[in-house]
């Protein structure tokens, strides 16, 4: 949803998750090497 340009406060509204959750997993998607980020692309 992040790599959409859907805002972060949206997102968390949505899925009814703390701005917080969404903070950090973008945080996360955005680090070089990030296993996380490669899992995610990997299945996309």
């Amino acid at each position: 949803m992040l790599g959409r340009g859907r805002p972060q406060r949206g997102i968390a509204r949505e899925l009814k998750i703390s701005l917080c959750k969404i903070t950090r997993g973008s945080k996360i998607l955005k680090s070089r090497g990030s296993v996380t980020k490669t899992l995610i692309e990997d299945h996309l």
